[in-house]
């Protein structure tokens, strides 16, 4: 005998009224729509073949297809049983080889989306339009997923998600956490908040995803009130916030120099049985700086990110290596600080350790801005010949990309170049320039138009 079905256990967005298969299958609908599973038992007990053809057909027709695939391998299950007891061939109905045909698209999306072939599975999804085949939820949602961390193409997730509308399908939590994440990402809160009450009122439970990309979207416009109203918010949801959760809440209150909350956000994090990791200490570091709270913030440096010579196993090489968001922050610490021979002595200590084997650009910036705050140009300036000399062997060995340099590294240089009169080393560092990446060429001409001639500003690479 097959098993019982509730509306409650396959669907709760079966809403709209479409032809069906079986005799009993008026009946079945109303009780389905109506949660009255006894109906359900009782008419699937009675007519199992053409009760669960209806149910299936109603999901497949809706783009619930997990749930219908399951019922359908139950239904085939079932009568290869039957057949099995009784002796004689399990028949195929034309209402199975059509469900098992739409499986098998719908497989075939996924399976192409896997394995990058995205050109593939936007084919069979209009192969499936175009034969009037709703596909189904995980098929949009595997194209969406895709869209949103392949490729950042916000526009086509949000085209695929207006076709499930139109369809009927209702949005799973992945997708949901995707479309959010898309509007968070522009900042367009507003937007993130809307989906994420359309999520409830689907009666889908948001998880800790949900809730830490809200608190990322007003971390980001650096809203304190409604980043912590969200964290009180997962609380209320009996979700448990990670780490990620505090790290965020920490960072948004070093930024806006609120020392004293960034602390009660470790203080929370510590009470929830969780310890500070680099990320931790790296925006405690930052909180410090901007606080002008210099022996705080160095002992955090000793004390929790500073890799240690007593580090150093048998077999050479350190054990731990430190952050790149860390290393910058201590010599922004530096920069604000004064502190430009600390700055020189770390910087050569962590190069020769090997845990700086491959500087970042955020790293040589801040390195660059530490030298140019003390009037250290020739210093500044080999820092940017050091690594775009670096780059090119990079690119020779096809190691990584060339160069670290970024358009903040000219600006940099030129911003201090140009406040103290150095026009002959003005065009030095534009000689430089117009030789990099025409990306990062533009980006400077567009942050100093004033320090370009009418000609240089029509540069085209």
């Amino acid at each position: 005998m097959l098993p019982s079905v509730s509306r409650a256990s396959v669907s709760k967005s079966a809403t709209k009224i479409i032809p069906l298969i079986a005799s009993n299958s008026t009946i079945l609908r109303r009780s389905f729509n109506s949660d009255n599973s006894d109906n359900v038992t009782k008419l699937t007990q009675a007519d199992p073949t053409g009760s669960y053809a209806s149910l299936i057909d109603i999901l497949f027709r809706e783009g619930h297809y997990t749930k219908g695939t399951d019922l359908l391998q139950q239904l085939q299950d079932h009568k290869a049983g039957v057949a099995a007891t009784s002796g004689a061939h399990a028949s195929v109905t034309d209402t199975e080889v059509k469900l098992e045909t739409i499986i098998n698209y719908n497989n075939s999306i996924i399976s192409a989306v896997e394995s990058g072939n995205v050109a593939t599975a936007e084919s069979v999804l209009e192969e499936m339009k175009s034969k009037l085949i709703t596909p189904s939820c995980e098929a949009y949602n595997a194209l969406a997923r895709y869209y949103a961390t392949k490729e950042r193409n916000w526009k086509r997730v949000y085209e695929l998600v207006g076709e499930m509308s139109h369809c009927g399908i209702t949005k799973d939590l992945h997708l949901f956490n995707v479309v959010i994440r898309g509007f968070v990402n522009n900042l367009d809160m507003v937007s993130a908040i809307h989906s994420f009450n359309e999520m409830t009122n689907s009666a889908i439970r948001p998880n800790i995803v949900t809730f830490n990309t809200m608190i990322d979207g007003y971390t980001r416009k650096g809203w304190k009130a409604e980043a912590e109203e969200w964290f009180n918010k997962i609380k209320e949801s009996n979700i448990k916030p990670n780490q990620n959760t505090y790290n965020m809440l920490i960072e948004l209150f070093a930024r806006s120099n609120d020392v004293s909350g960034a602390l009660r956000y470790v203080k929370y994090m510590r009470e929830a049985g969780l310890s500070p990791d680099s990320r931790t200490w790296t925006a405690l570091l930052d909180a410090y700086t901007r606080a002008s709270h210099w022996s705080y913030a160095f002992t955090v440096w000793e004390d929790h990110l500073r890799p240690s010579d007593l580090n150093l196993p048998s077999g050479g090489g350190l054990i731990n290596t430190v952050s790149e968001a860390a290393v910058t922050a201590f010599l922004r610490l530096c920069a604000a600080s004064g502190n430009v021979e600390r700055a020189t002595k770390e910087w050569n200590y962590l190069k020769e350790s090997g845990n700086l084997v491959r500087p970042s650009a955020a790293n040589c910036n801040a390195l660059i801005e530490c030298y140019l705050k003390n009037g250290l140009y020739v210093e500044a300036k080999k820092v940017l010949f050091d690594q775009m000399r670096r780059g090119d062997e990079i690119a020779e060995f096809g190691v990584g990309t060339k160069p670290v340099a970024t358009w903040k590294t000219y600006v940099l240089l030129l911003q201090y170049l140009s406040k103290n009169n150095r026009s002959r080393e003005i065009d030095e560092v534009k000689v430089v320039m117009f030789a990099h990446d025409h990306q990062v060429v533009e980006a400077v001409l567009e942050e100093l138009p004033h320090l370009f001639s009418p000609e240089e500003r029509t540069y085209k690479h």
